[in-house]
């Protein structure tokens, strides 16, 4: 490390500090980073402050969670084999303990927050589209997920949702599409819901 400087950041929802630092990177790492912030249409600083984000968030707690990578493919073709019922089943397990022990481990608590991050991030790990939209004064939430992973997909994350706002959140939810390409959910929540920001 050669220079540390800390500056205050104010938005409207959060207040943070940010740091600049300076490190020695592999000269082959750093060129192909910054390939990809042009791909991307993306500063370099932001490339790199994505790439500390997803780490912190997520990769460094993969071992410990037990997640483990697998091709959409391989998935879609997995959940096509497995009946309606079996699918159900599993949203309730999943929601009610694999769900829950991943959230409290990657980010110590379970509120609506940390939940929609933890939701976002996920997605984004798996290079699914989500897009987040706000009507009505900030109170109306619509999620759209566009996954291409078929109809067991959809009706599992749907099942999942279901279960972790109405017995963990306290929030009604309301599934407003679910198709083998797409599954969109909207709630109603009275403050501005903190989520993934991207620099």
């Amino acid at each position: 490390m050669l220079a540390t400087r800390h500056r205050n950041n104010t938005s409207k929802r959060t207040r943070k500090i940010r740091t600049t630092i300076t490190f020695r990177i592999d000269t082959d790492t750093i060129n192909k980073i910054r390939m990809e912030s042009a791909r991307q249409d993306i500063s370099l600083n932001t490339s790199v402050d994505q790439i500390l984000k997803r780490h912190v968030q997520w990769d460094m707690f993969e071992r410990q969670a037990g997640i483990m990578p697998l091709a959409k493919p391989v998935v879609a073709q997995l959940l096509a084999y497995i009946s309606k019922d079996d699918i159900t089943n599993l949203a309730k397990n999943v929601a009610k303990s694999t769900v829950q022990d991943i959230m409290l481990l990657m980010k110590g608590k379970i509120d609506l927050d940390s939940f929609l991050s933890w939701f976002e991030t996920l997605m984004q790990k798996a290079f699914i589209e989500i897009n987040h939209t706000v009507e009505n004064d900030d109170t109306t939430h619509r999620y759209t997920v566009k996954h291409n992973l078929g109809e067991n997909w959809a009706l599992l994350i749907k099942n999942m949702l279901q279960i972790i706002f109405s017995d963990i959140l306290k929030i009604r939810i309301n599934i407003i599409n679910i198709s083998n390409t797409i599954l969109v959910f909207q709630f109603e929540h009275n403050r501005p819901v903190t989520t993934n920001e991207h620099s």
